[in-house]
């Protein structure tokens, strides 16, 4: 097993404090994979197999995810990818890792599959409540025991986007539902707008004053965060060059920009000039 940095065995302290229950919201390049999959391969070791899912973009499924998993020998794994005959056969094997992506999560129930482990990396990307993969994940999220999101950042746009992530985790705590949420800490305004003819009613939700503070406080077990510029023990810098493969139509579009310097992308002409 990988030697792990201080702030990387303090994570894995947290999670295991936690009972893998946690929001790992450390900087990026602070090593909250490995971390995570130090959790993974301990809990392992103590119950003899784990059946954990880690779902990912597709950037950082073998750049990542997969690379790391070569420092931990007892932990086996699979990624799920390729056609769907390929996935439905990884999912299949009998192994402690499978590792997929959002998009690949909307087409299997795995709800009922013995999943007793959830990872979701960028948890940025379950910040829409209304989301299908949200909806998926939260679903999923009530048949497993241990539940770890890690994110460098969950909030881009407003506050009103910690709400699904929490939920996923630790299911009520910031309310009954999102709009029960929204109407505990956050105000409503509204006003009406004419366009093309039509009454728009435009809705605006500020937080309430104390809003930050109180869900601060609420969800503060959960959190851990490490700075980058204040994790001393980091090694140098590490560059890698990562491949990945266009989909057909953005090889088209790709290739008509490289050689004609314009190209049609949904009806319209784009210039690279």
């Amino acid at each position: 097993m990988i030697k792990l940095f201080k702030h990387q065995r303090e994570t894995l302290e947290h999670h295991v404090k936690n009972r893998g229950v946690s929001l790992d919201l450390s900087d990026p390049g602070t090593g909250k994979t490995i971390s995570t999959l130090a959790y993974l391969a301990k809990y392992k070791d103590k119950v003899g197999h784990i059946r954990a899912l880690v779902i990912a973009p597709k950037s950082v499924m073998l750049d990542a995810w997969q690379k790391d998993l070569k420092h931990f020998d007892n932990l086996s794994s699979v990624i799920v990818t390729g056609t769907a005959t390929q996935k439905k056969a990884a999912f299949a094997e009998v192994v402690d890792v499978y590792i997929t992506n959002y998009e690949t999560l909307l087409k299997y129930d795995l709800c009922y599959s013995g999943i007793t482990h959830l990872v979701c990396d960028e948890g940025v990307k379950l910040k829409n409540h209304s989301a299908k993969w949200t909806k998926a994940i939260t679903k999923l999220s009530k048949h497993t025991k241990c539940r770890i999101i890690i994110s460098g950042l969950l909030t881009p746009n407003n506050l009103m986007e910690i709400y699904s992530p929490i939920n996923i985790l630790d299911p009520q705590l910031l309310g009954i539902s999102f709009w029960a949420f929204r109407a505990m800490y956050f105000n409503e305004t509204r006003y009406d707008i004419r366009k093309q003819g039509k009454n728009i009613v435009i809705r605006n939700y500020m937080p309430k004053n104390g809003a930050l503070e109180s869900i601060t406080k609420k969800i503060a077990h959960l959190v851990i965060r490490h700075e980058k510029s204040k994790v001393l023990d980091l090694p140098a810098k590490l560059w890698s060059t990562r491949t990945v493969d266009m989909l057909p139509e953005q090889k088209r579009i790709y290739n008509e920009m490289k050689k004609d310097a314009v190209a049609k992308v949904r009806d319209i002409t784009v210039s690279s000039i």
